[in-house]
């Protein structure tokens, strides 16, 4: 009996009715459709996730063990499962995460060094890039201890990134210390050549000083240096060096004002 059929089949045997379950043309139950039904009001109050991680029942107004029981194991797949990741990445990889989401990636372990009580987001890409275009490089990508790194962050480093302790990345953040090809001086053939075959360039360090915190859908390019305790505001394009704690806004991104 698979998942979602055998739990609505289960509920209508237990006497809850199940109503607009939206069956797709093809059969079979849309698990992100089915709705319970008790009593006269309608009030949705979460999603109840049951094995397996598959989102089955929306439930409506419920009340007695299922209700508890779809709450428990929405807390336990938000809570234990990336935890259980983490202690799969520490055993297996070496890499000493507190929280780990789904669908991350870790490229160039051996170029990585990441500090304890590391946490990282759903759908993150952490990579030291060893080989491109031919071309093989001997990156260093040092992240602090106490560093908590939200959902769909990309990290890819050429020659060196280096993120301080205790550090706070929003979500969808960019931090990338190299370009694809030459950004000057381009000849008719680099012009005419795509992007993904050129070999990378304009490598250049990119320092975060501790305890820094980028806003959601931030860009770090190659060269940058944040002072500890900076703030970069959300969606800020950021290509400067501060030596100094300060409040870094815009696309161009510049300081608006220090914080020391």
């Amino acid at each position: 009996m698979g998942g979602a059929v055998g739990s609505v089949e289960l509920l209508e045997r237990s006497g809850v009715p199940v109503l607009a379950c939206g069956l797709p043309d093809g059969g079979g139950i849309d698990q992100n459709r089915c709705r319970l039904l008790r009593g006269r009001q309608a009030t949705a109050f979460e999603n109840c996730i049951i094995g397996g991680g598959f989102s089955i029942l929306e439930a409506l107004n419920m009340s007695g063990p299922l209700v508890w029981l779809g709450r428990h194991l929405h807390r336990l797949e938000r809570i234990l499962i990336p935890r259980l990741r983490a202690v799969f990445i520490r055993a297996f990889l070496g890499v000493d995460v507190r929280r780990v989401g789904k669908n991350v990636k870790f490229r160039g372990l051996e170029f990585l060094d990441i500090g304890g009580n590391f946490s990282l987001g759903d759908f993150c890409w952490i990579e030291a890039v060893t080989h491109y275009a031919g071309q093989r490089y001997s990156p260093r990508l040092r992240i602090g201890c106490n560093v908590s790194i939200s959902d769909s962050t990309h990290i890819s480093c050429l020659e060196e990134i280096v993120i301080g302790d205790g550090c706070l990345f929003g979500s969808k953040v960019y931090i990338g210390d190299h370009s694809h090809g030459r950004t000057r001086d381009l000849s008719p053939e680099d012009l005419s050549m795509a992007p993904v075959d050129r070999v990378l360039d304009d490598a250049r360090p990119i320092h975060i000083g501790a305890a820094c915190w980028l806003g959601d859908g931030v860009v770090i390019l190659a060269g940058t240096k944040l002072a500890a305790g900076s703030i970069v505001g959300a969606n800020s394009v950021v290509r400067l060096q501060c030596e100094r704690p300060a409040l870094v806004v815009g696309m161009p991104a510049r300081v608006v004002r220090f914080l020391d």
